[in-house]
C-alpha cells in the first residue's frame, strides 16, 4: 500500500506523494510537470467525441478527469486504487458528467462493451500484471472504441532490470510497449512527447544568459571582496533581480543573501505549449503515448 502524508489546506485532507499531482500546488515547484501531464490529456481528447462515455484509470488526483470534461457532453468516470486521492477528486471536483471511485485496474467494475474511450496515462509502469490492465480495458470497450496509454520511454530513462523509479514496477522500450498492446488491440499507433525544438532553443539561449550574468556576477563580488565595499554600490543586488526574473530560485531559504554562489534552477519553467506530441523520433522522447483501437 502506498505511503502517504496527509496534511489540510483550506478544508480539504491533502497528501503529498512523489507520483502524484496535486491541482492546488501546480503553480508552485510542480507546475512544469503538471503542464507535461495536462499536455497528455489534451491530446487523448483529440481521439474522444465531445459525447463519449471515457474512463480514466489511473486518474490520481482527477485533474485529468476533469479535463476531459470541458467538452460540453463528455461524461467521465475517474477510477483509481487510492482511497485518498478518489476522494480528494470528488471533493475537488463536481460535475454531474464526472465522477470517482476507487477500484483496482485488473477488475473495472464497469460493464462489458459500454464505453467509447478508456484514458490510462503514466499508470501502466505501476502495476505488475500490465497485460491483464489491457485485457481489462478491451473488455470495456466498445467497437471501434480508443485506448490511449503512456508511459516513459526506457530508452530515456535508462532503466535497468529494475526502474530507477521507487513507485514503477516496469518500464517499457518502445517495441515493448507495441508488443504489450498489440498482443490485445487490432490497431496500435505510437507517438512520442517531448519539448518543442523551439522550447529547446530558448532554454540554451536562457543558459547562455545565465552564464554570461554569473560570470559578471563572480567579478563584481571579488572586486566587492578586495575593495571590501557594500554590495548596494557594486550592482550585486541588480544581478540577483535579474537572475530572479530569468529563473526561480531554488535555494535554501535559511541560507544567508550575501552568498557567492547563486542557486541554479534544473530546467526552466513550460507551459503545455511547449510540449508536442508527434509519430516521429520516439526513440528520442522521454514519454511513449499509444492510441489503439478495438
Amino acid at each position: 500500500m502506498e505511503e502517504l502524508c496527509v496534511w489540510i489546506i483550506s478544508g480539504l485532507a491533502m497528501f503529498q506523494h512523489e507520483e502524484r499531482l496535486h491541482p492546488d500546488r501546480y503553480h508552485a515547484e510542480h507546475y512544469s510537470t503538471f503542464a507535461n501531464y495536462l499536455g497528455r490529456y489534451a491530446f487523448a481528447g483529440r481521439f474522444v467525441g465531445p459525447h463519449a462515455t471515457v474512463l480514466d484509470v489511473g486518474c490520481g488526483c482527477g485533474y485529468g478527469s476533469a479535463y476531459l470534461t470541458d467538452a460540453p457532453g463528455r461524461t467521465v468516470l475517474g477510477v483509481d486504487r487510492s482511497v485518498e486521492g478518489a476522494g480528494y477528486a470528488r471533493k475537488r471536483y463536481n460535475s454531474r458528467r464526472l465522477e470517482f471511485i476507487t477500484a483496482d485496474a485488473t477488475a473495472l467494475p464497469v460493464t462489458t462493451g459500454s464505453l467509447d474511450a478508456v484514458v490510462a496515462l503514466e499508470m501502466i509502469e505501476h502495476v505488475a500484471d500490465a497485460d491483464a490492465v489491457v485485457r481489462e480495458v478491451w473488455r470495456v470497450l466498445k467497437p471501434q472504441g480508443v485506448f490511449v496509454v503512456s508511459t516513459p520511454n526506457r530508452l530515456i530513462t535508462g532503466s535497468g532490470t529494475k526502474p530507477a523509479n521507487p513507485f514503477h514496477v516496469r518500464e517499457y522500450f518502445p517495441e515493448e510497449f507495441r508488443t504489450l498492446l498489440e498482443q490485445v488491440f487490432a490497431q496500435t499507433s505510437l507517438y512520442g512527447e517531448a519539448l518543442t525544438p523551439a522550447f529547446l532553443v530558448h532554454q540554451e539561449n536562457m543558459a547562455k544568459i545565465w552564464r554570461n550574468l554569473s560570470s559578471l556576477h563572480e567579478q563584481v563580488h571579488a572586486l566587492r571582496s578586495r575593495l571590501e565595499m557594500d554590495e548596494r554600490f557594486t550592482g550585486l543586488s541588480l544581478l540577483r533581480k535579474l537572475k530572479r526574473l530569468l529563473w526561480r530560485r531554488r535555494e535554501n531559504p535559511q541560507a544567508s543573501p550575501f552568498t557567492q554562489e547563486f542557486s541554479h534552477g534544473r530546467y526552466i519553467e513550460n507551459s503545455m505549449g511547449d510540449w508536442e506530441v508527434t509519430p516521429y523520433q520516439i526513440e528520442s522522447s522521454p514519454v511513449m503515448i499509444a492510441v489503439c483501437r478495438k
